[in-house]
């Protein structure tokens, strides 16, 4: 799997999936998987994470079979 370069937060995916994002704290960055719906982002337990926005986001250059 090829992966696109990362992608500031103000650029949106074109396509809802999931996605490898970057979260930035004051430790230090943390990568995780959130799901694009289009219009927000969630993390994989479909939880409220209103207030934790990523920074970066990345995904796979080619469609996947699902």
């Amino acid at each position: 799997m090829t992966l696109t370069p990362w992608y500031p937060a103000s650029v949106k995916p074109a396509r809802v999936g999931w996605y490898e994002v970057r979260l930035s704290f004051d430790h230090g960055p943390m990568m995780e998987r959130w799901h694009w719906d289009g219009e927000y982002w969630t993390d994989e337990l479909q939880s409220d994470v209103w207030m934790c926005k990523p920074d970066k986001w990345r995904g796979l250059t080619e469609a996947q079979d699902e």
